[in-house]
């Protein structure tokens, strides 16, 4: 009897056509957004929810950059982020399960020279450079039920600066020691005065 369900079954998983990605644009920055479409990628167990996986590949380097659920449409879309770490060239985006796979090509465009400022006047010179924070983006790709729906997680991660926290960690320390020292005098005068 399983051995005839197999056999039943078995039609209509090869009746599925294969599984198709696109993005649009074809090329970015890194850090932009791209809409990707993905086509013919079947439904994630109920217990595997958001089983397809989206990476980044560039060189020897995978990023994930998203997941995501058919839920039983043949053709869905969502965005996902070029991964800040990018950098200028070939890449591909792949998009696969347990059951589908798929990949498309993606070009890295040259990200846009941090801005310096200088300015001469008389004798006074200043200079002044632009930093931003950088972020990881993980997107999960879901076809709407009545609506569209895209869920956005953002990690932000902080740059380093030129300005110091070091006089702050200190401050701290010193008010822990402190509070160390004060606690120990104590237990040691409550300590004489049982003796």
């Amino acid at each position: 009897m399983a051995a005839s369900a197999a056999i039943l079954s078995a039609p209509t998983a090869h009746a599925q056509s294969s599984a198709q990605l696109s993005v649009n644009p074809t090329s970015g920055r890194p850090g932009s957004q791209v809409t990707i479409t993905m086509k013919n990628y079947h439904q994630c167990a109920s217990d595997s929810q958001n089983c397809i996986v989206i990476d980044f590949v560039q060189g020897g380097k995978t990023t994930r950059i998203g997941t995501a659920d058919s839920r039983g449409s043949t053709e869905f879309s969502g965005n996902v982020s070029v991964p800040p770490s990018a950098t200028a060239g070939a890449a591909t985006i792949h998009a696969f399960s347990t059951t589908d796979d798929a990949t498309t090509d993606f070009t890295v465009t040259a990200a846009p020279a941090p801005t310096t400022t200088t300015t001469v006047a008389g004798s006074t010179t200043s200079s002044s450079t632009s930093t931003s924070s950088s972020s990881t983006t993980l997107t999960t790709v879901v076809p709407p039920i009545t609506e569209p729906s895209t869920t956005t997680t953002t990690i932000a991660t902080k740059k380093s600066s030129s300005h110091s926290d070091v006089p702050r960690y200190i401050a701290v320390i010193l008010v822990v020691l402190a509070a160390a020292a004060t606690a120990g005098v104590d237990t040691y005068t409550r300590r004489l005065g049982r003796l």
